[in-house]
């Protein structure tokens, strides 16, 4: 999968309401599907999901959860934290 930012989908799911636009975009970018994280990180797909759909907050989650998640995506605790909810 091709990493550059101008080939990114930005359409479509990611403008659904309620959607975590950073937490979503990042997984794709890094080119998994939910369940792929979730086999990476040991978080079950359907919390992803719900992160992503926003049905859970991730800034709730447990610090290690969270730092899972970044370690995966290559990214920062913090951009995990402070994604954007549409």
């Amino acid at each position: 999968m091709n990493k550059d930012e101008n080939n990114c989908n930005w359409g479509g799911d990611f403008m659904k309401k309620g959607t975590n636009v950073g937490l979503k975009a990042l997984r794709i970018y890094n080119g998994y599907t939910q369940k792929e994280l979730g086999e990476k990180t040991y978080i079950h797909y359907t919390t992803i999901s719900d992160y992503e759909s926003g049905k859970q907050d991730i800034k709730n989650a447990q610090d290690f959860t969270i730092s899972k998640l970044a370690s995966a995506l290559n990214v920062t605790k913090e951009e995990i934290i402070n994604t954007k909810i549409l």
